[in-house]
């Protein structure tokens, strides 16, 4: 699976979860999808019980800029303290369908277009081994990819079986 792959299977799901903040720094990472429960429980207090317990169908972990407009208004971004009330503008993406989803050939740069007008773009500007982070990853219940320096895909990997469907 490409990443052009992922982001065509993006269209049509809903947002299912949103892990940001405390404990991440700026780092987000967004679920989509039907959920998939974990095999192993995940052990961070700093999660929700349903992010320990479950998975989602298709995730996206992004380590480089982000930002999440509404209606062409910024509200929030990878910049802002974490104790911002701005932050809890990424929580509002739970529930949300993805209509659109585009990759940019070359830079990589990543755009998910959600109902009722809101944006998340993800700008790839991890160049160098100072930033030890691809800038971001996407990942099915079987293979995980990603976004790495410079922009430059990465090569797709089977993902360990730790993913079951939800009974």
């Amino acid at each position: 699976m490409t990443v052009f792959e992922f982001a065509k299977q993006l269209v049509g799901k809903d947002c299912r979860s949103v892990i940001y903040g405390a404990g991440t720094g700026s780092v987000a990472a967004l679920g989509f999808g039907d959920r998939l429960r974990r095999i192993k429980q995940l052990g961070n207090p700093n999660l929700s019980e349903a992010d320990r317990k479950f998975a989602s169908e298709l995730e996206l972990t992004v380590y480089c800029s982000w930002r999440l407009s509404h209606n062409d208004r910024v509200v929030c971004s990878w910049r802002d303290n974490e104790d911002l009330p701005s932050r809890t503008g990424l929580g509002g993406l739970v529930g949300r369908g993805v209509e659109a989803a585009e990759v940019r050939p070359g830079t990589h740069d990543l755009e998910i277009i959600f109902d009722r007008g809101f944006r998340f773009q993800v700008f790839c500007d991890v160049t160098n081994n100072l930033d030890v982070d691809d800038n971001y990853l996407f990942a099915t219940a079987e293979e995980i990819g990603a976004i790495s320096l410079n922009s430059e895909p990465a090569p797709i990997e089977r993902r360990a079986k730790v993913l079951k469907p939800v009974d």
